[in-house]
């Protein structure tokens, strides 16, 4: 398959990355003409520069001054096209009280330190940094603006979120840096992948300190109160920051009996929450513990000296997390484990691990788009590849991989998993706001990884999965004017792709049937369809 990747025109791995980026294997990094016109101000023309404040050069550099306005600013107007991505870098210096942000992909970035900036430049025509301090005087060098035609992606998310790292430790990622996630989930292994989630709140108020008062410590029956002991022992995160918690029933064996925590959660009844937490013995012990989720169910599931997450998602019915022992469930009558981790979300599904302490918690959705241009992706013939995962066998809503002209409706060719059955993964072709091709398969469990491919030219569209051919369009007619690749339907705010991603490629041909099988097939080393075919004792006609 290595070969195969060879041809493609954009190649997304789980590899590099950088704020606010993330960075395709292919094409390497390739940018445009310079849009600057003496950004290293070598001479003392300044016509280019709009703005307020007083602007001069000074010893070769640019000095923004304020002129008791309430703002400065350096703009360079119309020399962007909204429709293209741009990388713009620029040296400065900050004066004594100097507050400067520029206007990204991102939003507003505040500069606090003096150097050399990068940042990425959608959806505007002009090129701004500004300040809004009254008296700043800071000095800028080296400005450059040039158009980016790599595949990297531009990527969002206006929060922290914590990730699976490859030593299998819970760690926090700051604010606009993908995550690639280890989290193994049916044969997903220590390979890392791409993770994309939507927004989520963890409704607990303490997910680590169970010593706490908002958690409620009862018991009833010849049963006692739970003792609880924070920070005793070493959590999924690597850290001491695990609660151990004793409960003991002192003989007692009714229902009568039981020794709980409860949490009491903010939640609507009727809707879907999810509750998980993490669990282990604090000894060689099995213990049999009840994990009453804001479901109001009854699970009983077994704790080992390992640590384990146990999740349950259900219509809410009462809103309060509870773990306890009780003498009618199989309960031990001391019963001494580790509890890490407590989450509640309004979700279907659990979702990474989000912490808290003193109060709730969200974390921002992602969004990964803006990969390629009309260079890259072929619109006449091609084929889009992704190995994707599924959070959940049926999604909230359908989740798309795209290759676009930028909208959703217009001309696409797009995966994604389907929202009205379970376990359903389509291919789609748009050509002039009209579906041309439309075909959905169904799998084991959409949250196992899948290796998809939609091959498209005039009269022959086919959809590969996992080596096998689902089907071929002969009567087709092909797409215009596709120049982007996002992980959404192709607008970049519909249907964006919440998921695990292992590989994304678009290649600027039709592969061949070969080429497909060999691409999709659930083995990897395979170089060429010949070796594929003597791997599997096929014939070859």
């Amino acid at each position: 398959m290595s070969n195969l990747l060879e041809k493609a025109s954009i190649l997304l791995t789980p590899t590099a990355y950088d704020d606010g980026r993330i960075l395709s294997v292919k094409p390497s990094i390739v940018l445009g003409s310079e849009l600057v016109t003496n950004g290293d101000f070598a001479s003392p023309d300044i016509s280019m520069i709009t703005g307020a404040g007083v602007r001069s050069i000074v010893n070769g550099e640019l000095k923004i001054e304020e002129s008791g306005l309430n703002y400065s600013q350096v703009i360079y107007s119309n020399i962007l096209d909204s429709n293209k991505i741009y990388k713009a870098t620029f040296d400065i210096t900050l004066g004594t009280g100097s507050y400067v942000v520029y206007n990204t992909t991102n939003g507003s970035i505040n500069i606090t330190e003096s150097g050399t900036h990068t940042f990425y430049l959608q959806n505007t025509n002009r090129f701004y940094v500004g300040s809004n301090g009254v008296g700043d005087v800071w000095y800028m060098d080296n400005i450059s603006v040039k158009e980016d035609l790599s595949g990297d992606f531009d990527f969002t998310r206006n929060s922290s979120a914590t990730r699976v790292n490859s030593q299998g430790l819970i760690e926090d990622i700051t604010s606009n840096l993908p995550r690639i996630d280890y989290s193994p989930y049916s044969g997903a292994g220590t390979c890392g992948h791409w993770l994309f989630e939507p927004q989520s709140t963890n409704l607990v108020e303490y997910s680590e300190d169970l010593s706490q008062s908002s958690w409620i410590k009862q018991s009833a029956g010849a049963a006692s109160t739970p003792s609880v002991t924070p920070n005793f022992a070493i959590s999924p995160e690597g850290t001491q920051s695990a609660s151990r918690v004793v409960f003991d029933l002192n003989g007692g064996t009714t229902s009568s009996d039981f020794s709980q925590l409860q949490e009491n959660i903010s939640g609507t009844v009727g809707n879907d929450y999810t509750s998980s937490v993490y669990l282990k013995s604090n000894n060689s012990n099995t213990y049999s513990v009840t994990f009453i989720p804001v479901s109001g169910s009854t699970t009983i599931v077994t704790v080992t000296p390992e640590w384990q997450r146990f999740s349950l998602s259900a219509t809410l019915a009462s809103a309060n997390l509870r773990i306890r022992t009780r003498g009618s469930e199989g309960s031990s009558d001391v019963t001494d484990i580790l509890i890490w981790g407590a989450h509640v979300e309004q979700q279907s599904f659990a979702t990474s691990y989000i912490p808290t302490s003193g109060s709730t918690v969200t974390r921002s959705q992602e969004a990964a788009f803006g990969s390629g241009n009309s260079s890259l992706i072929n619109s006449t013939e091609g084929t889009l590849y992704a190995e994707i995962a599924a959070l959940q066998q049926r999604p909230d809503f359908r989740t798309d991989i795209a290759l676009s002209d930028g909208t959703s409706a217009g001309n696409v060719v797009r995966i994604h998993h389907l929202n009205t059955s379970d376990n359903a993964i389509r291919v789609q072709v748009r050509s002039g706001g009209a579906i041309t091709v439309s075909v959905s398969t169904t799998v084991t469990d959409t949250r196992d990884f899948h290796k998809i491919a939609i091959s498209y030219k005039v009269n022959e569209v086919k959809f590969y999965i996992d080596g096998v051919l689902v089907n071929t369009d002969t009567s087709a007619a092909m797409p215009i004017g596709l120049n982007q690749l996002s992980f959404s339907a192709g607008n970049d705010t519909q249907n964006k792709f919440y998921g695990k991603t292992k590989c994304v490629a678009v290649f600027k041909e039709a592969l061949t049937d070969d080429e497909l099988e060999c691409l999709t097939s659930d083995e990897t080393s395979f170089s060429s369809f010949n070796a594929l075919a003597l791997a599997n004792n096929y014939t070859i006609i």
